[in-house]
């Protein structure tokens, strides 16, 4: 019985903390897209990605929009997918910190994530509208683009592997 009620309240947690998010599926789609562009172009992790002077990302998504023939604002796109993500971080940590308290007296159970609190999706970028290698290097997970009421851990994770 006590098992069935946690399983019922992880279930309503996850449920509704999905309706967070202020992006759409075709929104976090659209940036995954973009990731995967950035990295086709050569640009991962690339230290001229972070020097706003030379614009890159902000040319690299003109570009992005081109190709996929959509007219998306560069700026106000970054900061929505930007917040998004930290607030996936933060939901995400609510449910490990859950999974922690549930399996506390069971050593053998596989922790969804072993690091600290502050280790987990560490690098992520502050909220500033500018995509450069720390905002890049992040996509949202499956569930998260489709709209999933289902949270797998081993599917967050950051294209430069920084949590593992």
């Amino acid at each position: 019985m006590r098992q069935v009620f946690f399983t019922f309240f992880f279930t309503l947690l996850i449920s509704s903390s999905f309706a967070q998010f202020n992006s759409s599926r075709d929104d976090r789609a659209y940036w995954n897209g973009f990731v995967d562009y950035v990295q086709a172009k050569g640009f991962t992790g690339s230290k001229e990605l972070n020097r706003r002077d030379l614009n890159i990302a902000e040319k690299l998504f003109r570009d992005y929009n081109s190709v996929n023939k959509r007219s998306v604002d560069y700026k106000s796109f970054v900061t929505l997918v930007q917040r998004d993500i930290q607030q996936y971080r933060k939901q995400a940590l609510e449910q490990i910190k859950i999974s922690r308290v549930k399996h506390a007296k069971n050593p053998n159970y596989p922790l969804m994530f072993k690091g600290t609190d502050e280790q987990f999706m560490a690098g992520l970028s502050v909220v500033d509208g500018f995509a450069g290698v720390q905002t890049t290097a992040w996509r949202f997970p499956n569930e998260v683009v489709l709209g999933l009421n289902e949270l797998r851990f081993n599917d967050i994770y950051a294209t430069n592997s920084e949590i593992q």
